[in-house]
């Protein structure tokens, strides 16, 4: 399998762990929902995801699934909840006893991690597995967002979004637009050069870092590139320190000074601070 197929698995795997980071710091603003199936449906999808690299690893290095799984704790692991409570739902299947949600993020971060060391040669290179808090439909209830109210936010942040600039005049090129990997196996290689794939920024910061790596699996795929965009952690704290001092809104739209001095100060203070240490 194409390494940038393989890295969708694998980011569609990292995308559950988000889902349920999201849920756990917005389980009260949640509770209307069922979240316990939620959880169950973002841990299924990642044991089922990790899996597929891990089987396309074994296929490649002629390894026996067995073997592996008897040198490795962590792949046993990922393999024994795809085949016992997945896959099948095996009468002698234990779960996992957790004390809270944080210890179940904890173990699956260190085994999407850990798979994706094991499985580094088949891997890109340049992937990184870049966590963070989000699920693009449950932000969306939380915000109320309707289509209309999501575009007006889109039009807001980008004043010029769907407009085109054509100074030189020249014919505009129609492309087909490439959504899924699973859309490619159905275009010619012949054909492939009249497709492109729509990079978005998402509704927020977070979503902004999930969609833009999605398009960049895309392309990769599409033309044999190595393209990816991963977060700098540092960085990424800093403009949420800031969004929660009210520099941006939710949505990541920035916002005038705020009228509150006390307010002011804190965000003059903080940049300051940041400016020193820089």
């Amino acid at each position: 399998m194409d390494a940038w197929v393989l890295a969708r698995y694998l980011i569609d795997a990292k995308k559950c762990v988000d889902s349920i980071v999201y849920i756990s710091d917005n389980a009260e603003k949640l509770q209307y929902i069922n979240l316990r199936d939620r959880i169950n449906q973002a841990r299924d999808k990642f044991y089922i995801n990790c899996a597929i690299v891990l089987d396309d690893y074994i296929l490649s290095k002629h390894i026996a699934k067995r073997t592996l799984c008897d040198e490795d704790n962590n792949v046993n692991a990922v393999y024994y909840e795809r085949d016992k409570n997945v896959a099948h739902k095996d009468g002698n299947y234990e779960a996992v006893e957790f004390n809270s949600l944080s210890e179940m993020i904890d173990l699956m971060k260190q085994q999407i991690s850990h798979i994706k060391a094991v499985c580094k040669d088949i891997l890109p290179e340049v992937l990184s597995l870049d966590f963070v808090s989000h699920d693009r439909e449950l932000f969306r209830l939380i915000h109320h967002l309707t289509k209309d109210e999501e575009d007006e936010i889109y039009k807001r942040k980008y004043p010029l979004r769907g407009t085109i600039e054509n100074t030189n005049h020249d014919q505009v090129i129609i492309k087909e637009i490439l959504n899924d990997i699973e859309d490619l196996k159905k275009i010619p290689q012949d054909k492939i050069k009249d497709y492109a794939v729509v990079m978005e920024d998402g509704v927020c910061f977070e979503e902004g870092i999930q969609t833009r790596q999605d398009a960049c699996i895309l392309i990769n795929t599409l033309f044999g590139l190595n393209m990816w965009c991963s977060v700098n952690a540092h960085e990424f704290v800093e403009l949420k320190e800031l969004q929660a001092l009210g520099c941006f809104d939710e949505y990541g739209i920035i916002q005038a000074p705020p009228d509150d001095p006390e307010k002011l100060k804190a965000i003059l203070e903080y940049m300051k601070k940041n400016d020193q240490s820089n």
